[in-house]
């Protein structure tokens, strides 16, 4: 450290002022020191990143990325104030800047972190077709990562490519069937939007017994498919899930007892819903 700015120390008192700061651990000061060392030597690239990693060690992170951006700016190929910029700016909430700033640099397979940062940032752009892309190659370079391959579903239904969705849920369900209830749903959800029922009803019929929605989208499948016995036996499911009762449930429970040949049955639940309405 002690060498570092030697060269202009004679011309600019303020960098070795800095410098005797900093080794007292007086962050403030020395930070103060390179902000007029810096006013003396706009240009000065080096004064300019003490400068930044002061200010963001010191919680002035505002400063800092002002002052990133004139390093970026002074010195196009520096890699680390390029990723401090970025991942300052995503910070700040500055999503588009900081995929640009991220986007001038080639991540590596070592930036594992940048790469999961830039995912998250598509994401918050709404950009989840890319994001899907970008987390594939994380999900690739680890098999074994839960969290990658289930984000690499999320956004691909996000991104309305159902059929790539469909086919990363059922890798999700075979790769950790220790958790494959958690992507089941989602599965026979995409199975359904893409057009193939019997695939969509086979998933749905492994249902967990406490997913409501799941078994709320089987009944609707299975109503829709004319299969009206089981279709009333599934919004029963979901009836009987936390005590849930509304209107619409029951009267499609309803329905589905009266086409599948029970209108005895359904006729007593019409009266029971009735007189439960009116009181």
């Amino acid at each position: 450290m002690g060498g570092l700015f030697g060269r202009g120390d004679k011309q600019n008192p303020w960098i070795a002022r800095g410098e005797q700061a900093f080794e007292k651990q007086q962050y403030a000061d020395a930070c103060s020191h390179y902000i007029r060392a810096a006013e003396l030597e706009p240009q000065n690239v080096d004064v300019l990143v003490r400068l930044a990693n002061l200010q963001r060690y010191t919680g002035k992170y505002a400063d800092a990325l002002e002052t990133y951006i004139k390093i970026t700016e002074a010195d196009t190929g520096n890699r680390d104030a390029w990723v401090e910029r970025a991942l300052l700016e995503g910070n700040a909430g500055r999503f588009e800047n900081a995929l640009a700033s991220l986007g001038r640099i080639t991540l590596t397979g070592e930036d594992t972190y940048l790469k999961e940062r830039r995912c998250d940032w598509l994401s918050r752009v709404k950009k989840y077709s890319e994001a899907a892309d970008a987390v594939k190659e994380l999900a690739d370079a680890n098999p074994e990562n839960e969290l990658y391959h289930s984000q690499y579903a999320d956004y691909l239904m996000r991104s309305g490519r159902y059929d790539a969705a469909l086919e990363a849920c059922t890798d999700l369900i075979s790769s950790f069937p220790e958790h494959a209830g958690k992507y089941t749903n989602d599965a026979a959800f995409c199975a359904e939007i893409c057009g193939d029922d019997e695939t969509a009803l086979s998933l749905y019929r492994t249902l967990d017994e406490n997913d409501p929605t799941g078994w709320y989208r089987r009944a609707r499948l299975e109503e829709i498919n004319g299969l009206f016995s089981d279709a009333a036996s599934s919004y029963s499911r979901v009836q009987a899930h936390e005590g849930k009762d509304e209107l619409q449930i029951s009267l499609r429970r309803i329905n589905s007892l009266f086409w599948s040949g029970k209108a005895k049955e359904a006729g007593a639940e019409l009266e029971r819903l009735l007189a439960e309405k009116t009181e």
